[in-house]
């Protein structure tokens, strides 16, 4: 199989997966599904809702069912570089994206994969806690 046509059949798996993926997304959710989720987000809401002061220095981490960016990882401890006064706004135009309009009031830093270099990341500290390191 050449490069091209190993491309192209890789294309229309992804193609067929994501078809797939928003035709059950168009299906209404089951009963017992539908209860599962109100519990859970009730949840999810207090968790949400948890407030914590927080020092530039201190390490923090996702706190559960919150995460909405790829780093830091669930469980990776980051450190906070910077409590802005004023929250940064993301400027993601698309209304139906969870970053839409979402105030960016705390930068932390987490280390590269496999290398001790620091990157910066604007978030949400309302979707942090203090790290746990046990």
């Amino acid at each position: 199989m050449s490069d091209r046509e190993h491309t192209d059949e890789m294309i229309k798996r992804r193609l067929s997966a994501f078809i797939a993926e928003q035709k059950k997304l168009a299906e209404p959710v089951s009963e017992d599904k539908r209860k599962k989720i109100a519990e859970k987000l009730n949840t999810v809401y207090d968790v949400f809702l948890e407030n914590y002061e927080f020092k530039e220095g201190q390490l923090v981490e996702w706190k559960q069912g919150v995460k909405n960016r790829v780093r830091p990882r669930l469980r990776e401890p980051a450190v906070i570089i910077k409590l802005l006064e004023t929250p940064e706004f993301d400027t993601e135009k698309d209304a139906g994206t969870p970053y839409f309009k979402e105030p960016l009031d705390m930068i932390i830093g987490v280390l590269e994969e496999d290398e001790d270099n620091l990157l910066f990341f604007h978030v949400d500290k309302r979707r942090f806690k203090p790290f746990d390191g046990e």
